[in-house]
């Protein structure tokens, strides 16, 4: 079963062993349609329109081929030819052609849901991903860079394999994580060619390239300098994944580094801060806020493993599929990568989450850091909170009002600057005489 390239979308064909029998799989802009039969004649592929290719929406999809005419109104085909030239097929005739998905609307009328492309040429590819030895040694790292699609950070847990000088990083691409990128360790570098095969992404023909950081020109190789401790962090430029075959840039990491794990063990969460809301009658109820990736003690979280929640005056709140469409079911927990562009989102180029809500009778919203580790699970210290300014409650009284803060090491001495990503004691005096103590990680 050869794998085809269209436009550096990946395609299937089986030819049948009666030696005139094609089957097509995937065709369709690289989704997962159902397969269409072709007949092989002549160095040619005859494909007959109107083939059932799989379902979306409650839609019974259709295949039929069609041109568009001086009005601009589609002309179906009964057919379509592909003709092997130079080594690829390649539709027949100078007009152009598209492929479209239909689904039939009445018994004699149909609709086009989705249309692609033309002149396409199917290409066969040999891709073979990056193989990790057996006798390699293996570690587990947080990986975390700007995702240059929206402007976010993203985290995962990642394998490091070592054998000999050789190293192999898995999950460089978000787009295609579970390949690895094969380096070479040179002193406290390592070095890493370009043009890295990405095989496992379902959709695309994609590698790994080294780019500069302004223009995403390509270079022969990038490089990451490795610390005392065995943490990496690229030396310059960007990583860019490709289409193999364009060039084009189908998405870009920066800022990429990558932390040594210890491992999945429950833990306390560092708790999230400076929960903002802001109003709008066109997005609704906005809510940012800083939620660390790291626990009480200043180590590494899994992002996987990492969750808020909300409460709504008190009650942890649901965000239900019914009210917010572009959610998939019901979320009572949001992961700390979860982001859906509609509900869910960043802030640009910042380290805030951001969140809407789609209630307007509510006084006082809390957010808290949840860590879920073999079913066990830990909360934030304490929940960030804000209250809704025209509910008319004062959370802020005479006596509750903070008049010191002292921040300690944890070796008792006391600290004038915290150091962002080391761990202290918070204490809070207020005007009342009570004090709050907590543990944090200076941001």
């Amino acid at each position: 079963m050869p794998d085809y390239d269209e436009y550096d979308l990946k395609n299937k064909f089986v030819f049948g062993d009666d030696g005139h029998t094609v089957w097509i799989k995937d065709f369709f802009m690289g989704k997962q349609t159902g397969w269409a039969k072709g007949e092989l004649k002549n160095n040619k592929i005859t494909i007959q329109a109107g083939q059932y290719v799989g379902d979306a929406d409650n839609n019974q999809l259709y295949l039929f081929p069609f041109t568009i005419d001086d009005n601009s109104n589609p002309v179906l085909l009964e057919s379509v030819n592909l003709v092997k030239k130079n080594g690829a097929w390649t539709m027949e005739g100078s007009t152009d052609v598209y492929w479209g998905l239909w689904f039939y609307t009445s018994e004699k009328n149909i609709s086009l849901t989705s249309a692609y492309g033309h002149k396409q040429s199917f290409r066969e590819v040999s891709m073979q991903p990056v193989v990790v030895p057996e006798s390699a040694t293996h570690e587990q790292y947080i990986i975390s860079f700007t995702d240059g699609w929206r402007n976010g950070e993203e985290r995962k847990v990642v394998d490091v394999a070592r054998n000999g000088d050789d190293i192999y990083i898995n999950g460089l691409s978000f787009d295609s994580r579970s390949d690895y990128a094969k380096g070479v360790v040179k002193g406290n570098e390592a070095v890493f060619a370009s043009d890295q095969a990405l095989a496992g992404n379902s959709t695309y023909w994609l590698k790994l390239t080294g780019a500069d950081g302004v223009m995403y020109g390509a270079k022969e190789s990038f490089t990451f300098t490795i610390s005392s401790a065995g943490n990496m962090t690229l030396k310059d430029g960007v990583l860019c994944t490709k289409y193999m075959f364009d060039e084009s840039n189908f998405n870009v990491a920066s800022d990429v580094k990558l932390v040594k794990y210890a491992g999945d063990v429950p833990a306390v969460p560092a708790s999230p801060y400076a929960l903002k809301y802001v109003a709008s009658e066109t997005l609704g109820n906005q809510f940012t806020f800083v939620m660390p990736h790291k626990d009480v003690d200043g180590n590494e979280l899994n992002p996987d493993k990492l969750f808020y929640r909300v409460y709504i005056d008190g009650n942890p709140y649901t965000f239900k599929a019914s009210k917010y469409t572009a959610l998939p079911e019901d979320l009572s927990l949001v992961s700390y990568n979860y982001y859906d562009a509609y509900t869910f989102n960043d802030v640009y180029q910042s380290k805030y989450k951001l969140f809407y809500l789609d209630e307007d009778n509510w006084s006082k919203l809390e957010v808290e850091s949840v860590y879920i580790v073999d079913g066990t699970e830990k909360v934030s210290t304490e929940k960030a909170s804000v209250v809704n300014p025209s509910s008319g409650i004062n959370t802020i009284g005479e006596g509750s009002l903070a008049v010191k803060v002292v921040y300690t090491n944890l070796l008792g001495q006391q600290v004038v600057r915290p150091q962002a990503g080391n761990v202290y004691v918070k204490t809070v005096t207020y005007k009342n005489g009570k004090k709050q103590t907590s543990k944090i990680v200076a941001q």
